[in-house]
């Protein structure tokens, strides 16, 4: 609710900024100076005049003073043009901050990373594909996309089968490290845990770091309990109950990251879908890959775990994510605690140096294209 408030008085206060109208005599200042296009409407318009200021806190008194919102509520709103502050209400009590912390990172990536910045995902091996046969390891690289999916490696296994490999030699890796190890917020409780909103973060998740459980009632007999992505350990005994009988289903993490039991009873009728949080996403990603890999036919002779990639790598596979202003705008329009987790990391991965080495990416496509390798 917090955030709402906070929406609907920017929006005041930039489309009047923006936008003349005849009782308020607002009119686009010819003298502002030229900004960039995506920010310059920040800049447009007159100075708010006290008559215009006065109206804009009593309409957001009385906002922030309704039913709805508890007396604790706290505003800050100020001309983004001069810092100047158009309305407060407490503005010096601490507050847990929640969802309205996800304007701040976002302020924070698109000023390290740039609106058009597109994470980067690879599939590399330490051995050139001969004959069918990879004679090594591959490894899914994580950029820290945060819009990374199934589909994706689905493609990227289909993009793998079309150059040819029929077999793999060696073992299915998952290269997370660009962020450290995968953690989850000690801020959370403990019974959050278990869903997506409290995901782990890493530098390499799919499905924004959670399991989809579909759970098909089937009359006379036991429901059948289909996972996406696959590979996980999943041990199932839902019963089909009658269709106004109570739904007591349980999806439970087995210890040490074990896989889920799902255990209880459905009603009969529609499919229904569930969605639980992977404990340590990057080793999920491998089991997931290899788990496509043999569902597509391909043979492989390993096991899936995590290893750093080889620093002279031939890449495979690549797939490049969706620009961050895009990404930002989906953030705000779900308030996605997942994607605010994985923005935040890649600020401070950028932060620290790491982001600002020279990269290769002009010479990977130049490699991708001359060796007719597909980018997504």
């Amino acid at each position: 609710m917090l955030v709402v408030v906070i929406v609907l008085a920017l929006i005041v206060i930039f489309m009047r900024a923006r936008t003349p109208h005849h009782s308020l005599n607002v009119q686009p200042s010819p003298s502002a100076p030229s900004q960039n296009h995506r920010t310059s409407w920040l800049h447009a318009g007159a100075p708010w005049s006290p008559s215009q200021a006065a109206r804009l806190r009593l309409q957001l008194a009385g906002l922030a003073g309704a039913d709805a919102f508890p007396v604790s509520t706290g505003m800050l709103v100020v001309d983004g043009r001069d810092g100047r502050v158009l309305y407060t209400r407490n503005a010096s009590l601490p507050l847990v901050p929640g969802s309205a912390i996800k304007l701040v990172t976002a302020a924070a990536a698109l000023d390290a990373l740039g609106p058009d910045h597109r994470f980067v995902t690879s599939i590399v091996s330490d051995a050139r594909p001969d004959g069918g046969v990879l004679n090594g390891n591959i490894w899914l690289v994580g950029g820290g996309d945060p819009e990374l999916t199934s589909d994706n490696l689905r493609s990227a296994v289909r993009e793998i089968q079309l150059r040819g490999v029929q077999s793999i030699a060696g073992n299915i890796y998952a290269d997370g490290s660009r962020y450290g190890p995968d953690r989850v917020s000690d801020s959370w409780e403990l019974d959050d845990l278990q869903y997506g909103w409290a995901a782990p973060a890493s530098a390499l998740s799919i499905d924004g770091g959670s399991l989809q459980f579909t759970i098909t009632p089937k009359a006379g007999t036991e429901a059948t309990v289909a996972v996406d992505p696959p590979g996980q350990n999943v041990i199932a005994s839902v019963e089909t109950a009658p269709s106004d009988a109570e739904n007591t289903l349980h999806i439970d993490q087995l210890p040490n990251g074990g896989g889920y039991q799902v255990r209880g009873q459905i009603p009969y009728g529609a499919p229904q879908k569930y969605w639980r949080a992977v404990p340590h996403p990057t080793r999920a990603a491998a089991v997931s890959l290899l788990a496509m890999l043999k569902i597509a036919g391909v043979e492989v002779s390993g096991s899936a775990g995590e290893a750093s990639s080889p620093t002279r790598p031939i890449t495979l596979w690549q797939h490049r994510s969706r620009s961050l202003d895009l990404i930002i705008k989906h953030m705000f329009l779900l308030s996605d605690n997942h994607y605010a987790e994985e923005l935040l990391r890649a600020v401070g991965w950028k932060a620290s140096g790491l982001g600002d080495l020279p990269n290769s990416f002009a010479a990977e496509q130049d490699f991708l294209q001359r060796n007719h390798i597909p980018s997504e």
